[in-house]
This record gives structure tokens, C-alpha cells and sequence, in this order.
């Protein structure tokens, strides 16, 4: 794969009437990926001073998401789009296949989101959980730490009290399943190399339930989400 020239392009930045006006120029740093075979062209700009208007992604949950993104591909490999299909498929057998991010566990029990991380204590039920939810808001603290990255808020007020990620958006729970599977011992093993690792990751070190008919349901829902859905992307 070859790379185009790096070049620098002095651009005038366009500012909405309800800022303040400014004749500064910004520079900015375009990137262009160029495919030997051609193809599509890649381009990405970096500006010195990012305007949250024009680069949302590099502010906030969408910043962070990047990152953590960044550093799971480091160290196991794979791309973005293949690690989403693997959390989508979790999120697909969790969320009972709603994908809804304030699922609560059927039936009254603690799990809660997208990926059913347990409460102590359902607030409905009174059920008891494992209380992996409070486990892993302090996983993805470490985690952010380790990369760097600021502590945002949200994650902040979730310590010391009862964890409810039903709360909390998409994005945010695939930042803590990131974290929490970077910084605990499962460590996401091969998932995308192998479906079957895939699997054993999950009963192993997220549902942790020592029920065999729970990978068997699992292993059965991964393959209707990578049959059904993922031939349509």
C-alpha cells in the first residue's frame, strides 16, 4: 500500500455569525492515503486549534471511544469495523436483540445496557447481582489513565454508588467494555481471529455463569448476527 504526499494547505476558517469575528488564518495538516491498484482516497485534516463544529470526534466521548479503539488495535490487532461486528454480536445476545441501550434484564434482574453489566442490587427487584458494573467503571479509570486520556464525568460520578449503565449511550458503554476487557485478565484473547475464542471470551470473562447452555445460546446468537445482519452491511 503507498502513501500520497503529506502536504500542508493554509485554509481561512468560516465562522458562524455568533462567534467572534477573526481574519486569522488556521493551518492544517491534511493527511492523503493513495492506493497503488487506485481506488478511494482517504483524507483526514488535523487542525492545530480543532473546532468541535467541524472535528466533533476529537472532543469528548467520541475522542475517547478513538482512542481506546486505538490502543485495542495495537496490542490485538484487527480494525475498528471488526471489533464492532464482536461487540455488536455481545450486544445482540445481551439486549435480548433490541441493541437498546437502557435494556434491563428481563425478568427483573440486575443486568443492565447493552452488554448486561450486573448492578449489586436491582432497583425494581431488590435481586442481587455481581456488582461487575462498579468492576469495570474502575477498569475503564486505569484504562484511561494508562493511555493518557482524561477522566470525562459520566464515569467519574458513577463511583461509589450503584452502577446503571442504562443511563449511559452507546458510545459510552463501548468505551467501558474496551477498558474492561483491555484491563481484566480475559484480555479479549483471539476474538477476532476465531469465532469459538470469541465465545469462550464471553462465558468466560463477561458472563463468568459456569452455565454451558449460556455459551451454547451465545455461540448460537453470534452466528444468526453474523448470518442475518452482518451479510447486509
Amino acid at each position: 500500500m503507498g502513501y500520497g504526499i503529506i502536504s500542508v494547505l493554509t485554509l481561512v476558517a468560516v465562522r458562524s455569525p455568533l462567534s467572534k469575528c477573526s481574519s486569522k488564518k488556521e493551518r492544517l495538516n491534511v493527511k492523503i492515503r493513495k492506493y497503488d491498484k487506485g481506488g478511494k482516497v482517504k483524507v483526514r485534516k488535523y487542525s492545530t486549534n480543532p473546532d468541535p463544529r467541524t472535528e466533533p470526534y476529537r472532543f469528548g466521548d467520541d475522542a475517547l471511544l478513538s482512542a481506546a479503539y486505538s490502543e485495542l488495535i495495537n496490542r490485538k490487532g484487527g480494525s475498528r469495523e471488526d471489533w464492532e461486528d464482536r461487540f455488536d454480536a455481545v450486544a445482540f445476545h445481551e439486549s435480548a436483540r433490541t441493541m437498546d441501550p437502557a435494556m434491563k434484564q428481563i425478568g427483573g434482574g440486575p443486568g443492565r445496557g447493552l452488554y448486561q453489566y450486573e448492578m449489586n442490587r436491582s432497583p425494581e427487584t431488590g435481586v442481587r447481582g455481581s456488582g461487575e458494573a462498579n468492576s469495570a467503571v474502575k477498569r475503564t479509570i486505569k484504562f484511561l489513565g494508562s493511555i493518557e486520556q482524561p477522566v470525562p464525568k459520566w464515569l467519574s460520578d458513577l463511583q461509589g454508588v450503584d452502577a446503571d449503565f442504562t443511563k449511559l449511550t452507546q458510545e459510552q458503554q463501548k468505551l467501558i467494555l474496551i477498558a474492561d476487557g483491555l484491563i481484566d485478565i480475559g484480555d479479549f484473547g483471539d476474538v477476532i481471529g476465531s469465532e469459538s475464542d470469541f465465545v469462550d471470551w464471553w462465558y468466560k470473562y463477561h458472563n463468568r455463569s459456569g452455565d454451558p447452555a449460556a455459551r451454547r445460546k451465545m455461540a448460537s446468537d453470534t452466528r444468526e448476527y453474523s448470518n442475518t445482519y452482518l451479510q447486509y452491511q
